[in-house]
């Protein structure tokens, strides 16, 4: 599925990325692209749906059996940045515009900049030596490995082997 939907039959959400087998055939062209028809089944009700191909604008189109979920979005809630609309965009190609709020836009960067100061040292101290790191990492699994074999079933073999290791070692050759 291409996005979330409501199914017509049962009206359950059918979530975006859910593979179906369809049938897919050959409905028309838009220039010399050809638009595909999907027919599928929905798992839930058994409900026909069927999706096309929209050449024109670049997306699916539901025809029948479902319709698309519309999902509103609150930009504080989704913590996510607002985009300019085309007045604002307009207004920022003005260069007087620009030099007006150019103040607003350098107190923004100053009260930012201590915060992103602190992340950067965090991020430099956990990441200055990456050879120690691993090594220190690589010695503690190790430990963890050979408490394990120590306590668990293969503890005799575990003997077992360092026994003949050490006979392997002081054998002259």
């Amino acid at each position: 599925m291409p996005y979330n939907i409501w199914c017509s039959g049962c009206n359950s959400m059918i979530a975006k990325g859910v593979r179906f087998n369809a049938e897919k055939k050959d409905v028309g062209n838009y220039y010399s692209t050809k638009i595909w028809s999907f027919t599928m089944k929905a798992a839930c009700c058994k409900e026909e749906i069927v999706m096309q191909t929209d050449p024109k604008n670049c997306r699916y189109v539901i025809v029948s059996g479902a319709q698309q979920k519309t999902e509103d979005f609150d930009i504080e809630d989704a913590e996510t940045l607002a985009l300019p609309t085309d007045d604002e965009r307009g207004m920022l190609a003005d260069p007087f515009y620009r030099l007006e709020h150019q103040e607003k836009d350098l107190q923004k960067k100053k009260e930012a900049e201590p915060m992103l100061v602190r992340l950067r040292r965090i991020s430099d101290q956990r990441h200055s030596d990456e050879y120690s790191l691993n090594k220190s990492l690589r010695a503690k699994l190790r430990s963890q490995k050979k408490k394990r074999l120590l306590q668990g079933e293969w503890a005799s073999i575990y003997d077992c082997f360092q026994r003949q290791k050490r006979t392997l070692l002081l054998r002259p050759r």
